[in-house]
Order: C-alpha cells, then sequence, then structure tokens
C-alpha cells in the first residue's frame, strides 16, 4: 500500500479492481500505461526545443531502453531503403 493513500481509499480502490474483469483490469492499465508514456515524451519535448517526432522518441527509446539499442536502432533507420 502506498503510504500517501488513506487505507480506506485504498481499501476501496483494490475493491474497485477485484470487481473488474481481466480484460477490463488490461484495458484500463494500457490506458494509464499510454498516458505515463505520452506525459514522459512531453517532458523530453520540452528539454528538446524545435526536436523532430523521431527524435523525441528516439531519446525515450535511450532513457527506457538504453544508448546500445537505440543506437543500433538510429543506424537501422539511417540505411537506404
Amino acid at each position: 500500500m502506498l503510504d500517501d493513500t488513506h487505507p480506506d481509499v485504498q481499501r476501496r480502490i483494490d475493491a474497485i479492481w477485484a470487481e473488474m474483469l481481466p480484460a477490463d483490469r488490461f484495458a484500463a492499465m494500457a490506458e494509464m500505461t499510454e498516458f505515463v508514456i505520452a506525459q514522459s515524451r512531453a517532458a523530453i519535448a520540452v528539454t528538446m526545443p524545435g526536436a523532430s517526432e523521431r527524435d523525441i522518441d528516439l531519446r525515450w527509446s535511450e532513457l527506457h531502453y538504453g544508448k546500445e539499442l537505440t543506437d543500433r536502432v538510429r543506424r537501422f533507420l539511417a540505411e537506404p531503403r
């Protein structure tokens, strides 16, 4: 349990999650994940004024998956098609 949530509130939250169907829990978690990624990308964009969406994506990838993997992606994207 989180220390910043009142125990009565946490019990209610837990009860709501327990009542949800697995597919609904999955959908809720997917929606929360999308929100967090969008907020993370927005924060990166603030630190990189004028950056392209691709540059923001690559920086996000570097922060979450590491420089080595992201550099491999950069090289792949740079290859002529």
